[in-house]
């Protein structure tokens, strides 16, 4: 009677484990698929939209380290930050992000 729950529940466990690897494996074509239609989009860009997509992702990954750098300090607390960032544009090629933070009491304005 042991024998067979612990069987039982050895079974179940290995159909719970191939059932989260074959969603997991789904999720990961499903990625691979979405990257090289960017990729793909990306290929046809002029210079000037390559070189926005790239101040975009710098921006974000200064977003991504002032949020940590931040949330780190005593400044100020996790329920009182919010973190945005704004699109701004200079001329008609040149666009140009600046991170707001926005934290109770003060505003700093990071570019």
């Amino acid at each position: 009677m042991e024998l067979d729950y612990r069987q039982q529940k050895a079974d179940l466990q290995i159909e719970r484990d191939a059932e989260l690897h074959a969603a997991l494996m789904e999720e990961s074509a499903l990625r691979k698929k979405i990257l090289l239609e960017e990729l793909e989009k990306n290929i046809n860009l002029t210079k000037e939209e390559q070189q926005a997509k790239a101040e975009e992702a710098k921006a974000k990954l200064k977003l991504i380290i002032l949020k940590s750098k931040l949330l780190d300090s005593k400044l100020c607390n996790s329920q009182n930050l919010v973190l945005g960032f704004i699109l701004c544009p200079v001329n008609r090629l040149e666009l140009t992000w600046t991170i707001v933070l926005f934290a109770s009491p003060f505003v700093l304005d990071w570019e």
